[in-house]
């Protein structure tokens, strides 16, 4: 996520592997207030039992994704940050400002966006 956002323009704060802040490239903002999306994208250890790797995602009957945190924030975290490159490509001005806080530890401990 950190090389992704970069490379599509967006400012990117790496809070020592807890959390990764996307800002949205914008800075005259009219409110002191944030908008944030939070988010995770780490996941619990895969554990024994998989008959595959856990960590490839492995599509079956063209709409099932079967693999390690794929029904987690993932999906959601993938949206939000699709909206902030939309909004970004249309020039869209915001008076907060906006940014996304993905987790880095949320799943082992809970203690990545403290």
């Amino acid at each position: 996520m950190i090389d992704k956002a970069g490379r599509d323009g967006f400012p990117v704060r790496d809070y020592d592997g807890h959390v990764l802040e996307v800002t949205y490239p914008q800075d005259d903002v009219e409110m002191d207030d944030d908008i944030a999306f939070v988010s995770h994208l780490d996941v619990v250890p895969a554990g024994p039992g998989w008959t595959h790797d856990a960590f490839e995602a492995r599509i079956v009957n063209d709409d099932i994704v079967i693999g390690r945190g794929t029904l987690d924030d993932k999906g959601v975290s993938l949206v939000n940050y699709s909206l902030l490159r939309l909004f970004a490509a249309q020039g869209q001005r915001f008076r907060h400002r906006v940014r996304m806080l993905f987790g880095g530890s949320e799943e082992p401990a809970l203690n990545d966006i403290k």
